[in-house]
């Protein structure tokens, strides 16, 4: 199930669950936020950014799997 909303994620959320990633490409990022938070489809935003597509969707796939684990930790409380 999907976590992450194309478009509807702030700047700040998505700033905050890099962070507790090991993603640090600077290219992989800003496709990240033109993907999250402006609602650029993958492949557009991967062409701009000038990587591989399969990069920033192991990229949000790892995003999104954080996003999970958050929620269900969140539900214990």
């Amino acid at each position: 199930m999907k976590m992450l909303l194309r478009g509807a994620e702030s700047p700040e959320r998505i700033k905050l669950m890099l962070k507790m990633t090991g993603i640090r490409s600077p290219e992989i990022i800003a496709a990240i936020y033109e993907h999250l938070q402006f609602g650029m489809r993958e492949k557009h935003a991967a062409i701009k950014h000038g990587v591989e597509q399969q990069n920033l969707n192991r990229a949000l796939n790892n995003l999104n799997e954080f996003a999970k684990d958050y929620e269900e930790l969140k539900a214990l409380d």
